[in-house]
């Protein structure tokens, strides 16, 4: 942890943040569950104990500070793997944030003071087998002049020892499931979630710094046609 003497109180302050994600995210789970039409402690099993939630300060450095021979990479077009669902919350008034929407256009989540986003991650996907559809979404590093982007998000995950079991969902909402959804990342990591969480947890790393990714881990980036020229 930083000193205080470096971040006063910096500590207690995020241990603090961190509960009362993790109280909001639990709530909502079950708002999820009971819109559903399921029990509203439908998705506990997977939080009773060791479930691996984590929060994290992510500095997004304006373009202008960046050295040229590392290129402008934010984050690349990816969904949330390792659990049911994200909350983030940005920082700044800077943009950089984008979601995409099942049409595959691209749309700007401009942050709002005192508000935070949530994210379906691909966890809540698998189990809904597809309804609930996870979020497709990327970031773009601020413009020049404008100083870094800040954000804070927090990943409502799962325990990592308890197999996942598709969800017995009323019929009425099996229309849902046909709809057309065009993401500019593609679904093989709802598979493995079920196999192969780990792996699915570092092939979706690797599509998100594609850069990174390719260059510790070439093989497996090939696996998902990532190369060293892959731009997001």
């Amino acid at each position: 942890w930083p000193s205080d003497e470096d971040v006063q109180g910096f500590r207690s302050t995020y241990l603090d943040l961190l509960e009362n994600y993790k109280k909001l995210a639990l709530q909502l789970t079950e708002l999820v569950a009971l819109s559903l039409g399921l029990p509203a402690d439908a998705f506990d099993k997977y939080f009773e104990k060791d479930h691996q939630n984590r929060a994290k300060v992510i500095k997004y450095p304006s373009v202008s500070e960046l050295d040229p021979s590392d290129g402008d990479q934010g984050v690349g077009p990816h969904k949330d793997i390792a659990g049911l669902l994200t909350l983030l919350y940005q920082a700044n008034d800077l943009p950089g944030l984008q979601v995409q929407n099942h049409a595959g256009e691209w749309i700007d989540a401009t942050p709002i003071p005192g508000t935070i986003v949530i994210n379906i991650a691909t966890g809540l996907e698998t189990l809904t087998s597809g309804l609930t559809v996870a979020t497709t979404h990327r970031v773009l590093n601020p413009p020049p002049g404008r100083g870094p982007r800040f954000s804070i998000p927090y990943f409502l995950s799962v325990r990592l020892d308890k197999p996942f079991e598709v969800l017995d969902l009323p019929d009425k909402y099996d229309y849902l499931k046909e709809r057309e959804v065009i993401s500019d990342t593609d679904g093989q990591f709802k598979e493995l979630f079920l196999n192969n969480l780990s792996k699915a947890m570092l092939l979706n790393r690797i599509r998100s710094h594609p850069d990174v990714g390719f260059k510790y881990y070439p093989e497996l980036a090939a696996e998902i046609g990532v190369n060293e020229n892959t731009k997001f």
